[in-house]
């Protein structure tokens, strides 16, 4: 099998018949059976992790899942689904309810050859999991609740839970859960869902896990406290595209019990920063974010700095804003962006709240493929101001295409660009930069 997947969670443990060697309730680890539990469950993908925190490989045969949501309960999958499947010590099961597993890995199930069914759809709603383990016979009872091997259900806010607890009792009953009615907490943009104790700890409970945002490359919850030393912000790396990081800052103005984050970023050559989405603002409170050139933190206090680029104030109504726009146009310290967009170097953000209360953020930083600037004069981007250009303005001119023909950047296409075209050519010098083809 493969090795530990990065993110995960543990579930609880309890007696069980037909286990080998199984942990007392409460006791940690888990041993036997109830060592095989649900780590992680990702929405967007559809993927169930299921992972062997035991110290010997266990046989799945005989092993079946038992799902419930609002409007459906016990839904069963087939006996057999699992016959040949061994999970080794330390590694991972990823079980596609999408049925898009790749070929010949064995590591990965889809859905279908599990046969039976579950509840459905997968969604972020009104949902409980269960994975039942069978007795000494092979066969799995679900009413016998000592072959529950693993339990977890979630919820957006508690609400509507219809018959998403059918057997929830059950699993509390063998303490593989907290309490009826306890729900890790959801969104409708939910992501995943995740453990954040990886102790051992056998008693299941929401306050064990953390649910992030799709694209989340960083979460508070799961990875452990961003720096608080500007001296020494966390390095987070980015890759193409969305990248999601999740914290939580508090009081920043008391040295003991305060928290800014500081986390630094690369933009390497070719890339850029496009936007800094706020995705999350909880609670609407008045905050601070503040943006810094190169690997150290800074804050402004009265005067200012080279290093620092811009700050801004933020609250909940500024949620799907790009802050980049706002370091543009709304910094409230003496510097601000000239552009609302970071080209390659390394840029360090800095997030706080100076009021006494827990502030949640999740921020989308978006790398992106530089866009290549061009001289005006540069007409067919050849980085070179020649005859051929001349040609290609004619060609622009006569099809309206605007980025191309407007050499003067006025936001026009006609007569005086040709003029201006001239000017730059016969100077022999670059002229101004203009806006790129694509």
């Amino acid at each position: 099998m493969n090795t530990a997947h990065a993110l995960g969670f543990v579930c609880a443990a309890g007696v069980a018949a037909g286990a080998s060697s199984q942990g007392a309730p409460g006791e940690s680890p888990a041993t036997g059976e109830r060592a095989v539990q649900i780590r992680s469950i990702d929405f967007t993908t559809g993927i169930i992790e299921l992972f062997n925190f035991g110290a010997t490989d266990e046989d799945l045969t005989g092993w079946r899942f038992c799902t419930h949501d609002f409007d459906q309960a016990r839904r069963y999958t087939g006996a057999g689904g699992f016959t040949g499947t061994t999970i080794e010590a330390g590694t991972s099961l990823f079980i596609h309810f999408n049925n898009d597993a790749p070929g010949g890995d064995p590591d990965r199930l889809n859905r279908s050859s599990l046969a039976g069914s579950f509840a459905a759809p997968l969604d972020q709603d009104a949902y409980a999991l269960q994975l039942y383990f069978p007795a000494a016979n092979g066969n799995v009872s679900f009413g016998n609740s000592s072959l529950i091997a693993d339990h977890v259900q979630w919820n957006i806010d508690g609400q509507g839970v219809g018959s998403a607890e059918t057997r929830t009792n059950q699993a509390v009953g063998e303490q593989l859960w907290s309490a009826s009615g306890a729900f890790v907490g959801t969104e409708g943009g939910s992501g995943r869902i995740d453990l954040t104790d990886l102790s051992g700890d056998l008693i299941g409970s929401p306050a064990e896990y953390a649910v992030s945002l799709p694209g989340s490359v960083l979460n508070e919850a799961l990875a452990g406290d961003l720096s608080d030393d500007a001296n020494a912000p966390s390095a987070i790396p980015l890759a193409d595209g969305s990248n999601v990081i999740e914290g939580v800052v508090n009081l920043s103005n008391d040295v003991v019990a305060g928290d800014r984050d500081f986390f630094t970023v690369n933009v390497p050559s070719g890339r850029a920063i496009t936007s800094v989405d706020l995705l999350r603002w909880d609670p609407d409170n008045l905050g601070f974010v503040a943006l810094n050139d190169g690997t150290t933190g800074f804050v402004p206090d009265g005067g200012t700095s080279g290093q620092f680029l811009a700050g801004i104030l933020v609250a909940a109504s500024d949620v799907g804003d790009n802050l980049l726009d706002r370091f543009v146009d709304s910094s409230v310290t003496q510097n601000s962006l000239s552009q609302a967009e970071l080209p390659a170097g390394d840029y360090t953000f800095v997030v706080q709240q100076t009021s006494d209360l827990l502030q949640r953020y999740a921020l989308d930083i978006v790398l992106s493929e530089a866009a290549v600037q061009r001289f005006c004069g540069d007409v067919n981007a050849d980085n070179v101001i020649n005859d051929s250009d001349f040609f290609a303005w004619v060609t622009a001119f006569t099809s309206s295409d605007l980025i191309p023909c407007d050499v003067n950047d006025d936001g026009a296409c006609n007569d005086s660009d040709f003029f201006a075209w001239v000017t730059i050519f016969t100077s022999g010098q670059n002229g101004p930069l203009c806006q790129p083809l694509s």
